[in-house]
Order: C-alpha cells, then sequence, then structure tokens
C-alpha cells in the first residue's frame, strides 16, 4: 500500500526522527511571498489566490486532496508527531490499526470549559454566527452534531489526523465547501472589520469541524498520543 504522512512546515527545518523514512514528506504551508525551503509546497496549485493568508496548515489539506494519489494518507504538524505504543507513527503501524479503524487522530485534550466558551478566548462571537448561518442553511442535518461538539468539555485538536485517502477525500469535499463559504463571508462587510483576516480563525472552525464530522458520521478512531518537540530539535539549516 501507498501511505503518505505529510508534515506541514513554515520553516526551513530538518527532522530527524522522520529521515529515511519514505512515507514521510515535508510540505511548505505559508504565504505565496515566503522563500522556497525545497520542499512541496502546498501553493503550488496557484489556484486559490488570496485564500492562502486564511489557511495555514489547511494549506496541506488542499493541495493533498487536489494533487496527491496514494491508498492512506496522513496530515502532522512539525511540532507535534504521532505515536503508536511509544512508537513513531510509521506505515508498518498506519496500515494494520487502518484496517481496524476509520481514522488515527490526537488524543482527546479536555478543556475547562465548554469547546465554544474556550474558542471564544481566540476568537469572535461573529465566527461561530457565520458558521452556524452555513451549516444551517446548507447542512442542517450537522446541526445537532454540532451544538453537542460545542457543549463538551474535550476536542480532537491540531487539525492532524491518518485516514484512507477515500475518507480524506470525502472529508475534504465537505471541509472546504464549508470553509471557502465562511471565508466569503469574513471578507464582507461588516464581517471584516470584526474578524480580521487570519489563519488561525479557519484552523479553529476546522477543528471544531473534524470532530463534527467525525462524530456525525460514526466514524471509528484510534487515539494516538502527541509528542511535541521544541523548534531547535530540529536542526534548522
Amino acid at each position: 500500500m501507498n501511505t503518505k504522512l505529510l508534515v506541514c512546515t513554515h520553516k526551513n527545518i530538518t527532522i530527524p526522527l522522520i529521515n529515511g523514512l519514505d512515507e514521510y514528506m515535508l510540505i511548505q504551508c505559508g504565504p505565496i511571498s515566503d522563500p522556497d525551503y525545497g520542499f512541496t509546497r502546498a501553493d503550488s496549485l496557484n489556484d486559490m489566490g488570496d485564500l492562502n493568508q486564511y489557511l495555514s496548515l489547511l494549506q496541506a489539506y488542499h493541495w493533498a486532496w487536489k494533487s496527491l494519489t496514494c491508498d492512506n494518507i496522513g496530515i502532522i504538524q512539525y511540532r507535534r508527531l504521532l505515536f503508536h505504543k511509544n512508537k513513531l507513527l510509521t506505515k508498518e503501524i498506519v496500515e494494520p490499526l487502518l484496517k481496524n479503524y476509520d481514522f488515527l487522530v490526537p488524543r482527546c485534550l479536555p478543556t475547562t470549559m465548554p469547546i465554544q466558551m474556550k474558542y471564544l478566548l481566540y476568537t469572535s462571537v461573529v465566527t461561530f454566527d457565520l458558521l452556524f448561518d452555513i451549516l444551517d442553511q446548507d447542512y442542517p442535518e450537522y446541526l445537532p452534531t454540532y451544538y453537542t461538539v460545542m457543549s463538551e468539555k474535550k476536542l480532537i485538536n491540531f487539525n492532524m489526523m491518518v485516514t484512507t485517502k477515500e475518507n480524506f477525500d470525502s472529508y475534504c469535499t465537505w471541509l472546504f465547501d464549508i470553509l471557502f463559504k465562511f471565508i466569503d463571508l469574513l471578507q464582507q462587510k461588516p464581517y471584516s472589520s470584526y474578524t480580521p483576516p487570519n489563519s488561525f480563525v479557519c484552523s479553529y472552525v476546522a477543528e471544531i469541524l473534524f470532530n463534527v464530522y467525525l462524530y456525525y458520521h460514526n466514524f471509528s478512531f484510534c487515539s494516538l498520543k502527541v509528542k511535541v518537540y521544541a523548534p531547535d530539535a530540529f536542526n534548522p539549516k
């Protein structure tokens, strides 16, 4: 099987832990104006225009959805690698797990407050008004699950996952239909004055939407340990 684990970065780095592992692939996310670090660039499709400023790591989702052919795919952050039973995730671990689970995800992180209250610390209430309006109009069947996720005190974070390419493509079709409508509304007045353009807004929305999608479809998932690494552990070039 062909398994690809994309490690998203906006820095010129090496990650010794993944050296020699063909399934791992560094992908550069960030503004078009950033220098070329020699990795595959998530903006290489050149069909996103100024939308890239909103997407951050989600650029890699869009690139992989449109460009990558494989059996299994993972999206991982350069600061956070995934481990199963204290072993770095590799294709030898991923492929058997995906015979038993639909998704491999980071462990849920508990919070001291409902998810909606937590995200209101980082973004405007307008964010949730717009998201609700889109779901209400286009995907009303997801609203009960959305309400449940927003009232919970735990969430699967980081916009990281591993799954089959078929599952990934289905999710991206749904996700980007919502995100592009969301961004379009953000760019319009009066919303633009409340929520200035920044990639974190869409990242927050995508974290919530992934949980909604996962639970609505009753997908099975295996929770993986996340190990966080300091940037200086990556031996910047």
